[in-house]
């Protein structure tokens, strides 16, 4: 479960929302009681476990390294035949 509207706070709690992996709580000002409350529906939810899952095994099948050479030798590839 996420809240917050302060910074960068909104945007991470909706991209939470959207992608199933917690609640968007919609406020930055919440109680212990509504901390807890969504806290158990969250624990109690399968689906966001399973969602948690999901996202892990797509970042795990990226190669970040890469990813980055490939782009650089793109960018170097791009340059050299303007020139």
């Amino acid at each position: 479960d996420v809240g917050g509207d302060t910074e960068d706070k909104p945007e991470i709690v909706a991209r939470t929302g959207w992608a199933g992996l917690g609640v968007n709580l919609k406020t930055g000002n919440l109680s212990p009681g509504e901390v807890r409350m969504a806290v158990q529906k969250v624990l109690g939810n399968p689906g966001y476990r399973a969602r948690a899952i999901e996202i892990r095994k797509e970042i795990e099948s990226y190669d970040p390294l890469g990813l980055i050479a490939k782009n650089i030798e793109e960018s170097i590839g791009m340059t050299q035949s303007r020139t």
